[in-house]
C-alpha cells in the first residue's frame, strides 16, 4: 500500500460459551470496541487517512495479515488495535487477541521489527495506537532505545503501562477527541508549524486518559533521546497551517537557524519594519522614517572600526524608536540578514555598512549568563580557540578571549532593551561596563558596543561613559519641527499602505489626517504651539502607529477638515489609544482581560490555554471565559501581539509586542467589555 492509510480495529471477542471457559472468565467481551473504533476511523478520514480493509471480527491470523498489509509499502500508516492483550509467560512478548479468542502468532515486538527491517525505499512511517492491556511493554524494548528520532520508523502510543490493564477504550476515545479538537480549532498549534507535533498529541491524550478517573490508567509512548527533534514526525497535518508563515518572520527557517537564539531575529525585523503594530511583521517593506542624523552617525561609527569611540548608547523614552533604529541597523549590518532584509533598510538616507564580526542580543528578560553566553557563541562560533567551548562562557572567559585578540578592528556587539533584562544593573556593570573599558593584546578596545536602553539612573555609569566619548544619542531630544515633519511622513505612508486610504478622495485626505496626528503628538500638554521639545511620557512613533491601526479600521475619511480633526483627536496617552480599540471591539468582551494577562507574560510568552485560565482574574467575579472566547480575543488582538512557537508542542506563544504597552496595561488593566455595555 502507498500514501496515508489507517488500519483501525475494534475486537469484541468471542462469547464465553464459544471459548475455553477459563480463558473467557479473564476476557470479557469488549462490546463497545466496534463503535469506538468506528469513531476513530471516521476522524482519521478527516485527516486524509484512507481506511484499510479488515474483517469485522478478525481472527488472530487475520489480524496479523491486516497489520502486515497496512505496513507494506512506503508512505504513512496508522495502525490502531482495540482488543485484549496478553503477555506470553515464557517470552514475555505482548500478543494481541483476535475475534476467535486466539493469540496472534507474532507479538508486538515482531510487528515493530517487521517495519524497521523493511528496505529504506519501502519502509513506511507508522504510528501504532495500542489500546490493549500491558501495552506499555512495547515502548521499553532495548533495541528501540538505540534508534534516534531521525532514523525511527515506528512510533507507539500505548494505552497502559506494562503492568496495567486498559479500560473501556479510553485511549481510543481520547485519541479521537484530541484529533477532533485540533481539526475543529479547540486545540491549536501555530500556523507556521506544518504538522501537529506528536509530543503535543501525546500530552493531550495523556491528559484525557487521566481525566477518566478511577481505575488508574497511564498511557505510555515511545521514548526518545532528550536532544532528539521530533517536530518533523508528520502524522497529522496542522489544519491551520499557512505556508507563507515562517518561524522567523520574513526570513527562511534555514537562515534563521544560523542565528543565535538570543539575537531574537523577530524582534529586530519587526521593529525595523516600522509597521508591526499596524500591518503585522509580514509587509515585506520598510516603513522606518526619519532619524537621518542618528542613522548616519551610527553608520559612520560602525564603519570606523577600532578608530571610533568604543561605546554608543541609544536612549529615550518608551516607544520613541530605540528598537526601530537598532532594528534597521541590525538588518543592514548583520552578514546573514543584510541581503535578505534589503527591503527594510534600502530607503535609509545613509546605508549602514556590513559588519563582519557582529554579535546581536535582544536583552529582554535574559540573564547575565544568557547574554554572556550569546556573545561568546556569536563572536567565537568555533568555541575554544580563544576561549571555552560553546555553552560554557562566563564574563571572565569572554573578556579573556577578547583580550587575546591582536586586531585593531575589534568585534562589535549590539545589545537592545538593556533595561528589560533580568537584573539589568548587574548586566550593565559586570559585563557591558567591563567590555566598554577593557583592552586587547594590541592595546585596542576589547570590542565596540551599541546599546539601546531607557535613560534610567541605574545606568548612569554607562550613560556617562557614552556621553564623555560623544556616543550618547537621545532620541527624545529631537527638535519639535523636525519631529513633526518625520511623524507626518511616517503616518502618511502607513495610511496609504492601507486599502482604505490608498486611492481617490480618501488618499487626498491622508495629508490633513497625518498632519493633524503629528501636530497633536508634538504639542506640549496644554499648549499646542509652545516649546521646542515634546514632553509625552511615551514615544510619538509608537502612539502614531497604534492610532493609525485604529483609524484604518474605520470608514475612510474624504473631507480634509474632518480628516485633520480626526488626526488631532489622537489621545495623548498610550493606554487611551488602546482603549479606543477596546470600545470599538464590543464583539470581543474578553479582549481587554486577555491583553491584561499578556502584559504579565514572561520570556517568549504564554499559550492560549494559560491565558484562558488567567483571564477571569480581570473580569467580574464569577465570569470565566471559554477557550473559544480567548481564541477569538487573541485573533482580534493580533496587531498588539508578538507571537512565538513553543519548540516542544508547536503551540503559539503570545505576549504584547512592546514593553512600553505592557507597562501601561499592568498599571491600568483593561476592562471586561460587558461592564462598558451596562454603562453605555
Amino acid at each position: 500500500m502507498y500514501g496515508h492509510r489507517a488500519l483501525v480495529v475494534g475486537v469484541v471477542g468471542p462469547r464465553p460459551a464459544l471459548a475455553d471457559p477459563d480463558a473467557a472468565s479473564a476476557r470479557p467481551q469488549l462490546t463497545y470496541a466496534p463503535d469506538v473504533a468506528t469513531e476513530l476511523r471516521e476522524e482519521l478520514a478527516f485527516h486524509a487517512y484512507d481506511p484499510c480493509a479488515v474483517a469485522t471480527e478478525p481472527t488472530a491470523a487475520d489480524l496479523v495479515t491486516a497489520i502486515e498489509d497496512a505496513v507494506d509499502g512506503p508512505g504513512v500508516a496508522v495502525v490502531h488495535v482495540l482488543t485484549h492483550g496478553e503477555v506470553h509467560d515464557r517470552t514475555q512478548g505482548l500478543h494481541l487477541v483476535g475475534g476467535d479468542g486466539e493469540r496472534t502468532h507474532l507479538d508486538i515486538e515482531d510487528l515493530l521489527k517487521l517495519v524497521e527491517r523493511t528496505k529504506d525505499d519501502r519502509r513506511p512511517l507508522v504510528l501504532f495506537i495500542l489500546d490493549v492491556c500491558h501495552a506499555g511493554g512495547a515502548v521499553w524494548l532495548g533495541w528501540q532505545q538505540l534508534l534516534n528520532a531521525e532514523f525511527r520508523s515506528t512510533w507507539v502510543i500505548a494505552g497502559s503501562a506494562a503492568d496495567q490493564l486498559a479500560y473501556d477504550g479510553r485511549l481510543t476515545r481520547a485519541v479521537t477527541a484530541v484529533l477532533r479538537d485540533f481539526r475543529e480549532g479547540r486545540l491549536r498549534v501555530d500556523p507556521s508549524v506544518r504538522f501537529i507535533p506528536l509530543r503535543n498529541i501525546c500530552w493531550q491524550v495523556h491528559q484525557r486518559v487521566r481525566g477518566f478517573g478511577a481505575p488508574k490508567q497511564e498511557i505510555q509512548t515511545t521514548r526518545v533521546w532528550m536532544h532528539d527533534n521530533v517536530d518533523d514526525v508528520g502524522f497529522f497535518a496542522n489544519p491551520a497551517y499557512r505556508q507563507h508563515l515562517r518561524p522567523a518572520q520574513l526570513i527562511e527557517p534555514a537562515a534563521a537557524a544560523l542565528l543565535d537564539e538570543a539575537l531574537d531575529v523577530r524582534h529586530f525585523i519587526g521593529r525595523a519594519s516600522g509597521a508591526e503594530v499596524v500591518y503585522g511583521p509580514d509587509t515585506g517593506r520598510g516603513f522606518f522614517w526619519g532619524r537621518d542624523r542618528e542613522v548616519a552617525a551610527v553608520s559612520n561609527w560602525l564603519a570606523a572600526g577600532g578608530a571610533a569611540p568604543r561605546l554608543q548608547v541609544v536612549t529615550g523614552k518608551p516607544g520613541v524608536g530605540k528598537s526601530a533604529l537598532l532594528g534597521v541597523l541590525v538588518c543592514a549590518a548583520h552578514p546573514k540578514l543584510r541581503d535578505r532584509m534589503h527591503a527594510l533598510w534600502s530607503r535609509l538616507s545613509t546605508h549602514p555598512p556590513l559588519v563582519p564580526n557582529l554579535a546581536v542580543v535582544h536583552a529582554r528578560q535574559r540573564t547575565l549568563d544568557d547574554i554572556t553566553a550569546s556573545l561568546g557563541r556569536q563572536w567565537f562560533p568555533f568555541g575554544a580557540r580563544y576561549g571555552p567551548g560553546i555553552g560554557t562562557w562566563t564574563v571572565d572567559r569572554l573578556i579573556d578571549g577578547l583580550a587575546r585578540l591582536s586586531s585593531n578592528d575589534p568585534p562589535t556587539a549590539i545589545v537592545d532593551a538593556l533595561d528589560e533584562a533580568e537584573r539589568p544593573e548587574e548586566v550593565a556593570s559586570a559585563l557591558l561596563g567591563r567590555l566598554a573599558t577593557g583592552t586587547n593584546a594590541a592595546g585596542g578596545p576589547l570590542c565596540k558596543l551599541l546599546i539601546g536602553t531607557r535613560p534610567e539612573r541605574r545606568f548612569a555609569p554607562l550613560l556617562d561613559l557614552a556621553q564623555e566619548g560623544g556616543g550618547l544619542l537621545d532620541l527624545g531630544a529631537t527638535p519639535r519641527a523636525e519631529l513633526t515633519r518625520h511623524l507626518e511622513a511616517y503616518a502618511a505612508q502607513l495610511l496609504t499602505h492601507s486599502p482604505t486610504y490608498r486611492f481617490g478622495a480618501t488618499y487626498q485626505a491622508t495629508g490633513p489626517l497625518a498632519a493633524g496626528m503629528a501636530e497633536t503628538l508634538t504639542a506640549r500638554a496644554g499648549d499646542s504651539s509652545a516649546g521646542d521639545i515634546n514632553d509625552h511620557d511615551w514615544g510619538e512613533f509608537l502612539m502614531c502607529a497604534l492610532y493609525v491601526r485604529h483609524v484604518i479600521d474605520r470608514p475612510g475619511e474624504t473631507d480634509a477638515n474632518r480628516a485633520r480633526a480626526l488626526g488631532r483627536a489622537i489621545p495623548r496617552e498610550l493606554r487611551d489609544i488602546v482603549e479606543l480599540d477596546l470600545v470599538r471591539r464590543r464583539d470581543l468582551p474578553w479582549l481587554g482581560p486577555v491583553l491584561s494577562v499578556l502584559a504579565h507574560a514572561k520570556g517568549t510568552g504564554l499559550p492560549e490555554e494559560i491565558v484562558a485560565q488567567s483571564a477571569g482574574a480581570f473580569a467580574p467575579d464569577g465570569v470565566e471565559p471559554t477557550l473559544a472566547d480567548v481564541q477569538a480575543a487573541l485573533d482580534g488582538a493580533r496587531f498588539y501581539l508578538r507571537r512565538d512557537v513553543d519548540p516542544e508542542f508547536g503551540s503559539t506563544l503570545y505576549r504584547l509586542f512592546h514593553q512600553g504597552l505592557a507597562d501601561q496595561i499592568k498599571a491600568r488593566p483593561c476592562e471586561y467589555h460587558a461592564e462598558r455595555r451596562r454603562r453605555g
